[in-house]
């Protein structure tokens, strides 16, 4: 009873009232959210989390480490196109350059106590994880065909053709994936009591 569902654009102002939420939870997100669009959207997170409250990321820098030739050809290319388009925090393309950076944008914000925590996610065959993460990647590259072959220089047929190969490289028995993410989190700090100061005229 006490949890509700809301949809919404987060690039958009948020459609809630100042010092709403105790915690801000934001996880894997770098997906749609532009270079420029990371600061605006701290500072709206920033102005509904009560003082006191915690903002909390967790980013991925790449897409994670495997034994898959196809696997690390896409994941590059997109990470490379990424870096043309402007929407990297990286030097050279290959990472998002995101871990580092959350921290600098909590800071920026006003947050205080910044801490950060690593985090692994082994998809290697048979581990648990593998076989939804094998379904969500393959579903994912395939439905950004159009505009992820664009970042590649590659026809879509040769996207297509090159995710199918990810596809077999992944489902086999000695396919090994490991990727590493990082929470980081602030505090949104308590502002200073304003104190009523009399004037008494003699």
């Amino acid at each position: 009873n006490n949890t509700t569902f809301q949809t919404g654009n987060i690039l958009d102002p948020l459609p809630f009232d100042d010092h709403s939420f105790d915690l801000v939870n934001i996880r894997f997100i770098e997906g749609f959210v532009s270079k420029s669009k990371w600061p605006p959207l701290i500072d709206e997170c920033v102005r509904i989390t009560r003082p006191g409250g915690i903002i909390r990321i967790t980013e991925a820098d790449n897409y994670g480490v495997t034994n898959s030739p196809a696997y690390q050809k896409i994941t590059n290319f997109v990470l490379q196109g990424q870096h043309r388009l402007g929407n990297a925090f990286s030097a050279d393309g290959h990472s998002s350059g995101l871990i580092p950076a959350c921290g600098s944008f909590l800071i920026k914000a006003g947050c205080t106590e910044i801490a950060r925590k690593a985090h692994i996610l082994d998809f290697s065959t048979p581990m648990p994880l593998h076989d939804n993460y094998t379904k969500d990647v393959v579903i994912a590259f395939r439905l950004g065909a159009k505009v992820m072959s664009k970042l590649a220089d590659l026809s879509e047929e040769e996207w297509i053709k090159l995710v199918d190969q990810m596809e077999i490289e992944m489902i086999s028995e000695d396919f090994c994936g490991v990727l590493i993410y990082v929470t980081t989190w602030g505090k949104v700090p308590a502002k200073p009591e304003q104190t009523d100061q009399q004037t008494t005229n003699a």
